[in-house]
């Protein structure tokens, strides 16, 4: 007791005379960022290989991932007819291992820092468009790699929503045409050229109000497309009813020709996407990207990407 009495006095000495407090316990290290979430996003390359947000490059018949970029990749990288991934920001249309090319602003007086998106109409070209908020107008430019030059449109892709998110190529002239407004997402799916415009498809309007999310894979004849999300695409209000408790999300078939939706087929994990073939599907589970069949549970493989 009197040994414990005599540590207390002293360091109530010390702290009196204005010594220095005992330094504070180091913080444990960050935590490291996950190399995959249920937010990355799976394309599927028209040779059947997989492109995952704009990092890495899995070829399936070897599984082996080959990065994109040096630095880690952001945002949804649009795909060539030759896979090759182009990525857009304000004023700048980068593709991943190749070139880079400043984008002139499209509107008069110039307005600078407009957020940009595209798709590939061919291996050269590409359509690039933006939106003023201010001004509520679109514009756009298509340019050519091969001609290192702009040209303007017939006509810009416009949707549900004035801002574009994303422009998502399918076989031949097919362009689906992904919005937004605010929580709210919309989906149009239509032909477009830049010399004819847009050419509307006897489909539907897709309601994903308030807050439905959707994915779109087109098949490689261009006859239909597989939607996978977490509304019941097949109910008169798709996404009134609460999401499913377990998370899964349902794989529906579009049919371009006839808008023909199908009932849901399976329950799969959210962020599935479903192989140009209609008979693969990728999805992320943990930190791999799985590959399997719609037709079998389970996964026919799974691989980790470098860290």
């Amino acid at each position: 007791m009197h040994s414990t009495l005599t540590v207390l006095l002293a360091a109530a000495t010390l702290a009196a005379c204005g010594a220095p407090p005992p330094p504070a316990p180091l913080a444990p290290p960050p935590e490291p960022e996950p190399l995959l979430t249920s937010a990355s996003v799976l394309q599927w390359t028209p040779d059947g290989d997989l492109v995952i947000d704009a990092r890495w490059h899995l070829d399936i018949d070897t599984a082996t991932f080959a990065p994109l970029a040096p630095k880690e990749g952001k945002g949804t990288p649009a795909l060539s007819p030759t896979s090759l991934a182009a990525v857009f920001e304000p004023g700048l249309l980068t593709v991943l291992g190749g070139r880079q090319v400043k984008v002139p602003s499209f509107f008069d007086p110039p307005a600078q820092g407009l957020p940009l998106t595209g798709f590939w109409l061919d291996k050269n070209r590409v359509y690039l468009h933006a939106w003023h908020p201010e001004h509520k107008q679109a514009a756009c430019r298509v340019f050519d790699l091969a001609q290192n030059g702009f040209t303007t449109p017939t006509e810009c892709v416009n949707g549900d929503h004035p801002e574009i998110t994303r422009l998502q190529k399918g076989p031949g002239d097919l362009l689906a045409v992904h919005t937004q407004d605010g929580e709210t997402r919309g989906l149009r799916i239509l032909r477009y050229t830049p010399e004819t415009g847009m050419r509307p498809l006897t489909i539907a309007p897709i309601d994903l109000r308030p807050s439905g999310s959707i994915i779109v894979g087109f098949q490689a004849d261009g006859a239909t497309a597989a939607l996978v999300s977490d509304c019941q695409l097949d109910q008169p209000r798709p996404c009134s009813a609460p999401p499913p408790a377990d998370g899964r999300h349902g794989l529906y078939i579009l049919d371009l020709a006839t808008g023909k939706l199908s009932g849901r087929l399976v329950a799969v994990a959210p962020g599935t996407a479903p192989a140009p073939d209609g008979r693969r599907l990728a999805w992320v589970r943990g930190d791999q990207i799985c590959v399997g069949s719609p037709r079998t549970p389970g996964a026919t493989w799974c691989h980790r990407p470098p860290q």
